[in-house]
Formats: C-alpha cells, structure tokens, sequence
C-alpha cells in the first residue's frame, strides 16, 4: 500500500503540495482530512470492521476526499459523485497514480437519481451547498448506511422548525440543528464533531450512525 512509506506529517507536507499545484485551497485539506480523520472509526465500529468497502462521497469536487481516505486505507474503493467534476480533479488524480484504479466518477445530478449503497459503505459530503446536504443524508437513511457532512451555507427556502425559536444561534447553528433534527427523527444515533473554525467557519461534522 502507498501509505506504507509515509508518516502522517509526509502525508500533510506531500498532500497540501499536491493540492497547491491544482490551485486548490489549502484549507480543503484540513476540511476533508478532519472530517474523515474524526468520522471514520464511527462507521467501522459501527460495521464492525477494520476497513470500508466503499466510501459515497457527494458533491465531490475535486474528489481529494476520496484519495485521502484510500491512502490512509480507510476504505477499499471511493465514489466521487458530482453535476460536473471540475478540471481540478483529473490533476489531483494524477497526483495518486496507484489508487485511480478504485476511484470510480458519476456525474449526476442527486435530486434526481436513486442510488443503492450496500452495508459497509459510508456517506460523505463536505459543504454541500443549501439543501444539497439534506438529500445527502436523506440518501443515507434510505439505504440505512452511516453518513458524515460538514453542512455549508443555509437552504434557500426556510424550513420551519422550533429550532428557530432560538435567536441567539447563528443561521448556521441554527441549520445543522434541523439536519440532526432531521436524521435523528429517522432512527440515526448524531454524534457532532469540529473543524478548527481558523481552517472553516461552516465547521460543524455530523456523524449518523442507524440505531440497531
């Protein structure tokens, strides 16, 4: 496995490097290296198991999640789902040539396709957009499977909910409430972690687990 001859401060210096070449963001790093560093050990104990079969990654951008988690063996194979991958993304591929062959891409768009995800598989979505996050994590609930977002900006249209009642939350506390509201109304255990807010303000990871 590539992750072999590395230790994890190579595996930072090597992959920022990587990510400045593609003009991406430094801080996408740290966004989805926390994330899956602080999500994944809820799934695999809830599975059982020492490693994902396959990790759903929505929204996926530039798809680096899903090379960080392969090279961090946290799962088999990676799905990088988006509208429209951007250009950005054949370029970090490049970057990870032993792992391009358990990377697949589909390019859809998520409101309007059913996806069957089978057990041992985790749900990702790192700051999807508006009401983006909630079909991510609807997806997991109707495959039961365990999921982890970082919500990002607010939904345009208002869901209304006695969360509101709070006025002293942000709009953006405010929302990561109803999509745990949301999850835990359907049966899933929410365990909430942090980004550090210097790296993201839009900080929030919201682990689902299916109660048993």
């Amino acid at each position: 496995m590539e992750n072999m001859h590395y230790s994890q401060s190579d595996f930072k210096t090597r992959d920022m490097s990587y990510l400045h070449q593609c003009n991406v963001d430094k801080k996408e790093y740290f966004e989805s290296s926390i994330t899956l560093d602080k999500s994944i050990k809820y799934a695999k104990n809830y599975y059982n198991i020492n490693r994902l079969d396959t990790i759903y990654d929505f929204c996926a951008g530039h798809s680096f999640s899903c090379y960080y988690a392969l090279t961090r063996n946290y799962t088999k194979y990676a799905i990088s789902i988006d509208i429209r991958h951007p250009n950005s993304h054949t370029k970090v591929a490049s970057y990870y040539p032993q792992m391009i062959p358990r990377v697949q891409y589909i390019q859809n768009n998520i409101f309007l396709t059913d996806y069957k995800i089978p057990q041992n598989c985790l749900v990702l979505g790192i700051h999807p957009c508006r009401d983006l996050v909630f079909r991510i994590v609807e997806i997991a609930i109707q495959n039961k499977v365990p999921f982890s977002v970082v919500p990002c900006c607010k939904a345009r249209n208002k869901i209304k909910s006695w969360i509101d009642c709070f006025d002293d939350l942000s709009d953006y506390q405010r929302y990561s409430m109803k999509i745990v509201q949301f999850a835990s109304s359907k049966g899933y255990d929410i365990t909430i972690k942090k980004i550090n807010a210097k790296y993201t303000p839009k900080n929030f990871i919201i682990i689902g687990i299916p109660m048993r």
